[in-house]
Order: structure tokens, then sequence, then C-alpha cells
């Protein structure tokens, strides 16, 4: 099954052909989808064009990478990174407070508000941590 998917599907009769008609006109900044649609009887798809370019296979004829405009001159999009929470809450979750306010009762405490930002800066909400003092 995978061995009818390896090499190409084409003659070299059809890879001279074919690269006769698509290398003068990728020359003059033509791109593929015009190529294709413009002449029917080259018999591949787009994707197929595609790929046989970027696999060299009409290099001989100047047909490569750099004679295709939209891909010379696309730029890759930024990949954003997910911010990264801390992993390690030993020490700091609300029931290790509970048990700091029992054993240490006289510590006082006081109401603080910190700014929280999220990814949009529309979304900025305050969170509020009531501190109370020890009577």
């Amino acid at each position: 099954m995978i061995n009818c998917r390896e090499g190409l599907n084409l003659t070299q009769e059809e890879r001279a052909k074919i690269g006769g008609i698509i290398s003068p006109l990728l020359q003059n900044g033509q791109s593929v989808h015009q190529i294709v649609s413009a002449h029917p009887e080259i018999g591949i798809s787009q994707r197929s064009m595609y790929t046989y370019i970027e696999s060299g296979v009409f290099k001989e004829f100047g047909a490569d990478n750099f004679s295709l405009k939209e891909q010379v001159n696309r730029k890759l999009p930024k990949k954003y990174k997910k911010r990264k929470e801390p992993v390690n809450f030993n020490g700091r979750k609300y029931c290790d407070f509970l048990k700091f306010r029992e054993e240490n009762p006289e510590t006082p405490l006081s109401r603080k508000w910190t700014p929280y930002t999220t990814a949009r800066p529309s979304r900025t909400c305050k969170r509020s941590f009531l501190r109370r003092q020890a009577s």
C-alpha cells in the first residue's frame, strides 16, 4: 500500500512538458494557481504542483522554491508561548493559611489589593486579600 504512494506519478516526457510550461510562467511572476487554472493540459492539481516544485522535480527547468513568489515573501507567524503557572504550591494553599492562622492567632492581618492581568489588558481585574487584625 505504501509503495503506491512513493515516488513521482509522472513520466520523463510529462515532466519535461510540464517543466517547459511552468518555468517561464513562474519566472514572469505568475502563481501556481494561475498556471494550473490557465493550462488544463498540465493535468495535475495545485497541491501536487507545489509538492513537485518543493521536492526539486522541476529544478533543471529553473522552477524551484525561489520561483514561488508567495513562498519567498511569506512571513512566518509568531508563536506565542502560553503563560506558565507556578508548579510548586506547597505551603501556599488556603488550607496552609488556615493552619498558620490556628498556630499563630496573634499575627495581625490587613487587606491588600493587587492587580491581576490576563492576556487581554481590557480584562485586568483586582484581587482582594482580607487580612484581619488580631484581637
